[in-house]
């Protein structure tokens, strides 16, 4: 108590010190006194300084969820800490809100409650409080976040209006901030989803001819070329820059080319060299069973996506693994092994 006394004592002080934060909220968590903390805050403080008080608990908050996330394996411990969460992500939601009343100006609280809805598939949510502030600020950031948020939304929801009103969006921005890759980018996908392969090509191409080291652009442009034309891996390795051929991200997407265009044999080849050099990497693991299950292995698939979702880390995958069709005569055994 005395701690956390001493603590809040330094936080009225110096509310924009940030590493005051972490140990502030580790010890209310430990003293399950977090439903505490906004009235204390509100108590202690005013104005903007309370708003940026505010932002940082929060952003502390979040990085305990996130934390806490899968540590129990007893099921009573699962649901005890998925409800003490939710009680969390409650907090969390009016420390952010709270300070974006309080500090109108500062896109701070904005962007942060945004990109918490955006991790959680909230999309909605997040054009809902991004919206408002853009159109009163016109904030670079905010402008681009919105425009993500947008697009994620019309993806979760099919929403063919949406698309629609994320392609404008990227349209507008476009004009205002010719360089920007990353608006670039979101061209292409949108080009993509409508089916416009040239047009995506082309966007990509741009992306990458004004970053020729970023990663990304040719990601997405491998994607596009093995399912749209086949095209294989060593054709298109031999146009990346030396850096980025050691790239793990990069050496992933040439092995699921492989995967789309056929060749299980090669795709395996790069998988267990990428697997060499980084063991932990999880993304290899469920490649290499999605390989296992193109060249016909079906019991080694069944085998490594065990492996993988017995790991830690390894169940972000279960979700892509049920929506995978190469997985569809497997999955049954695989969470029955599981259980």
């Amino acid at each position: 108590k005395q701690a956390v006394a001493l603590l809040e004592e330094l936080i009225v002080e110096d509310p924009t010190e940030e590493t005051f934060y972490a140990e502030y909220i580790r010890l209310l968590v430990d003293m399950q006194k977090t439903s505490r903390l906004h009235k204390q805050l509100k108590k202690r403080l005013k104005g903007e300084e309370l708003a940026i008080a505010e932002t940082y608990s929060a952003d502390q908050l979040i990085e305990w969820v996130e934390a806490e996330s899968g540590e129990s394996k007893s099921m009573f411990g699962k649901l005890r800490g998925k409800s003490r969460r939710f009680m969390m992500i409650g907090h969390i939601i009016a420390l952010y809100n709270d300070a974006m009343k309080k500090f109108r100006d500062s896109e701070v609280p904005v962007l942060h409650l945004a990109e918490f809805y955006m991790v959680r598939e909230m999309h909605g949510e997040a054009v809902r409080i991004l919206a408002p502030f853009v159109k009163r600020t016109g904030h670079f950031a905010a402008e681009k976040l919105l425009l993500q948020a947008t697009l994620q939304q019309a993806n979760h929801e099919q929403s063919e209006k949406l698309l629609l009103k994320a392609v404008g969006q990227a349209e507008m921005l476009h004009k205002k901030y010719p360089e920007d890759v990353d608006i670039v980018l979101w061209q292409g996908d949108m080009d993509a989803i409508q089916e416009d392969v040239k047009g995506a090509e082309l966007r990509y191409e741009r992306a990458i001819a004004m970053n020729r080291y970023r990663s990304d652009g040719y990601v997405r442009l491998m994607h596009l070329l093995a399912e749209s034309r086949g095209e294989k891996p060593a054709s298109f390795e031999k146009r990346l820059p030396e850096a980025l051929r050691v790239n793990e991200w990069i050496c992933l997407t040439l092995a699921t080319m492989s995967i789309t265009i056929g060749d299980s044999v090669s795709a395996i080849a790069r998988l267990r060299a990428l697997q060499e050099e980084l063991p932990e990497y999880l993304p290899a693991s469920y490649e290499m069973a999605r390989a296992a299950m193109a060249s016909g292995k079906s019991t080694q698939a069944t085998q490594l996506l065990v492996q993988l979702f017995e790991k830690d880390g390894g169940d972000q995958f279960m979700e892509a693994a049920v929506e995978e069709e190469l997985f569809e005569d497997i999955l049954e055994d695989v969470f029955a092994v599981g259980v």
